[in-house]
């Protein structure tokens, strides 16, 4: 009875729309139709743009992390290379001032053999170089007046053997640089390579672990993007399915009467040579109920 009385309300205004001369228009048919469609489309273009920021996003900040992580680590390379080439330019001169206190030799004190660059590396370029690292600055304080007090010595001895001095030259000269000193210096860019070394495996770690990090956001973000599309193909089926199904309800329904249940014109029209050929192979008579009420 309530099938009965749903079917009868629904030819009803069935009826009323064709009287008031207001069928469904196309666009009405198709937000219905379609309307499901349609939020899937604006939910997966949501949820693809989310994603697609979101990678964006992760992937510039990490880049911008592994720059400076590299750029750190190379800074620290540079730091801890001029210190040991400071270190062996300081070397070299002690030891030609020395070698030269007991050989008498003015070629012992030849620049060349001493710093074979352009340019010798000096503390103050080492402190400018180490910059906002304010303790190793600290550290290497001492070290522009040892260097100063070590070269300004060593001219003043090229200068004695040039002109065939005595063998008390370098002791006069270099009264004031001993061995403390030296011991001094050799003590502080020890110390300051040591550090920088520390901080170079410090950053060296950090710089791996924010590659472990960046791989391990992609591979969320990845997995992220696998589920949404998961879910988006799972629900595009069932809209599918539940088209499908749709369909073939409003076939059923546009085959038979509303109001009651039996097979209409169109029914007949569509499955009238069916009808026959099944009569014919089963050699019995064979009839057909219909009703159309429309017009």
């Amino acid at each position: 009875m309530p099938l009965f009385k749903n079917a009868l309300l629904t030819r009803l205004a069935d009826l009323r729309e064709r009287a008031s001369g207001k069928p469904k228009t196309q666009a009405d048919i198709g937000d219905s139709a379609f309307s499901g469609f349609n939020r899937l489309l604006h939910k997966g273009l949501l949820i693809f743009a989310l994603i697609i920021t979101v990678l964006f996003a992760l992937i510039v900040y990490q880049h911008q992390r592994s720059e400076e992580a590299v750029r750190s680590v190379e800074h620290t390379r540079r730091v801890i290379t001029y210190i040991d080439s400071l270190r062996t330019y300081l070397l070299n001169l002690d030891n030609a001032v020395r070698k030269y206190a007991d050989t008498q030799n003015p070629a012992d004190l030849e620049s060349d053999l001493i710093c074979r660059k352009s340019k010798c590396p000096s503390a103050d370029a080492l402190i400018i170089l180490i910059g906002s690292d304010g303790a190793q600055a600290a550290r290497l304080a001492p070290l522009p007046a040892l260097q100063s007090a070590l070269e300004a010595g060593f001219d003043a001895l090229q200068q004695r053997a040039l002109k065939n001095g005595d063998a008390t030259a370098p002791e006069r000269e270099l009264g004031g640089f001993d061995k403390s000193a030296m011991e001094q210096i050799h003590r502080i860019l020890i110390e300051a390579g040591r550090e920088e070394l520390s901080q170079l495996e410090t950053r060296e770690t950090a710089r791996i672990h924010l590659q472990s990090l960046s791989s391990a956001l992609l591979g969320i973000a990845g997995l992220w993007t696998g589920l949404a599309l998961f879910g988006l193909y799972r629900e595009t089926v069932r809209l599918i399915r539940a088209g499908i199904d749709a369909e073939q309800t409003i076939r059923q329904l546009s085959l038979h009467d509303p109001l009651t249940g039996l097979a209409n014109r169109r029914f007949l029209q569509q499955n009238e040579k069916q009808l026959i050929a099944a009569a014919k192979r089963s050699g019995k008579q064979l009839a057909v109920l219909a009703i159309d009420l429309d017009d």
